[in-house]
């Protein structure tokens, strides 16, 4: 990180006060989608339910397994990965894992409508 205070940024000004520093592209993209979050709280229950959702089938193994079988078998459709969301990563992850929430919707509704009749289940 380049840093204010005492990060590379700085400490290679010290050695060469002439030296012009900047974020490469994606790194000032993500400081501005970072920055953008901050000010719009509303993104804060969409960010927690992605979140939930990551662990939900990142942690869990056997629901991992239970969504791939109804993507693959009786819906045909390819399971995508879904991965954390506005975290200290470029943009494009999010994309990704907002087309997979998006893609797999019919397979992660199925399963939460399978499981919450699953008696087995706790």
């Amino acid at each position: 990180m380049l840093g204010r205070v005492s990060g590379v940024g700085v400490k290679l000004q010290n050695f060469y006060p002439n030296i012009i520093l900047w974020h490469c592209c994606n790194h000032r993209l993500e400081l501005a989608v970072s920055d953008t979050l901050k000010e719009v709280h509303r993104t804060n229950h969409f960010q927690s339910f992605i979140e939930k959702l990551y662990v939900l089938y990142h942690q869990w193994p056997k629901n991992r397994n239970e969504l791939s079988i109804l993507c693959a078998a009786s819906l045909e459709q390819k399971l995508l990965n879904i991965g954390k969301i506005f975290t200290i990563m470029w943009v494009a992850s999010s994309e990704k894992t907002l087309k997979a929430v998006f893609n797999n919707y019919t397979s992660l509704f199925k399963h939460f409508f399978n499981a919450s009749n699953d008696s087995l289940r706790e």
